[in-house]
């Protein structure tokens, strides 16, 4: 089995890339079908790229991108373009992609408990709830957020003790902090 490997993250596509070849992997953040011409928002950790698929031109990405829905993890290659209607509210609102070529790397069978990309403001999901699907719960931005900074805290606590102290980190599976999944 081989995995697609990405060429750009979808925060960091801009107009300086126009009329570039790309591709993104990501989870479809949302997906909206205007009269034939279809719409995708595909999300990353470094943010998000409108995709969007014209019925007659590059027919199997078209049909491919008729069956995604929210949180489908998806491969895309296409062209990179500036928008028609440029939303300029966000970092990626100038340009869309070109979809030509659509994988769907792994689908959603069943009704999400809630919105994973959700909005500033949205009421956030009772505890329970995000700790039972606690693997859901990562992919918000807040939770993604909190554990990139965590990894830099730590990271930077490590690299002053083995600078300064010539510190050595060896970690016992007796001693190690059980999570919850455990």
């Amino acid at each position: 089995m081989s995995w697609p490997a990405r060429q750009n993250y979808c925060g960091h596509l801009t107009e300086d890339l126009v009329g570039t070849d790309v591709k993104v992997c990501g989870w479809v953040d949302k997906y909206r079908n205007h009269g034939g011409v279809l719409f995708v928002d595909i999300r990353d950790h470094t943010g998000f790229v409108q995709c969007v698929t014209i019925p007659g031109e590059y027919e199997e990405a078209h049909a491919i991108c008729e069956r995604l829905r929210n949180e489908y993890v998806v491969s895309v290659e296409g062209k990179l373009r500036l928008r028609s209607n440029p939303n300029t509210k966000v970092p990626t609102g100038m340009v869309e992609i070109e979809a030509h070529n659509i994988t769907i790397l792994n689908s959603v069978n069943f009704s999400l408990p809630f919105r994973i990309g959700a909005s500033e403001g949205d009421e956030e999901p009772r505890e329970d709830i995000r700790m039972r699907y606690r693997v859901l719960d990562l992919r918000r931005k807040r939770m993604s957020d909190n554990l990139r900074l965590r990894h830099k805290v730590v990271r930077a606590i490590r690299n002053f003790l083995e600078d300064n102290y010539d510190f050595v980190e060896v970690e016992t599976p007796m001693l190690a902090k059980p999570t919850p999944e455990v």
